[in-house]
């Protein structure tokens, strides 16, 4: 827990889980991908909703060494989705508003005709370097 994180608090059925030396940022997203992966989800116990990992669980996990090149690709990964989720939502909201007001003035038109350009292109030059491989 950082100080970031206030004002959340701990009650007792949360554990807070805290390194017992400096861990690098990289590492620290190496094991937080780590906990929320479905293998050590399949560790949890009780009904969906209300599933809880014991503190003997968590101890006597094995986590991830620090791996600078796993790191780095998760790291790209988390940004590729994060501005691809910025795009979707962007194409979204403009599908949504386009025609708030009934009527779209020329200016409103043009701009979202410019936006959805935009947009297509990224998607097409993404697509373009998905099938480059």
């Amino acid at each position: 827990m950082r100080e970031e994180d206030l004002p959340a608090a701990a009650v007792g059925s949360i554990l807070v889980l805290s390194p017992v030396r400096a861990v690098a940022t990289e590492h620290m997203q190496l094991i937080l991908t780590f906990l929320r992966s479905p293998a050590v989800g399949k560790l949890a116990t009780g009904a969906t909703g209300r599933r809880r990992l014991h503190s003997a669980t968590l101890a006597s996990l094995n986590l991830p060494q620090p791996d600078d090149e796993l790191s780095a690709a998760l790291h790209d990964l988390e940004l590729s989705r994060s501005r691809m989720k910025t795009w979707a939502d962007d194409a979204a909201y403009l599908t949504r508003t386009a025609l708030d007001d009934g009527v779209i003035s020329s200016k409103k038109r043009q701009s979202i005709i410019d936006a959805a350009a935009v947009l297509r292109l990224r998607c097409e030059a993404a697509a373009a370097v998905d099938t480059a491989k």
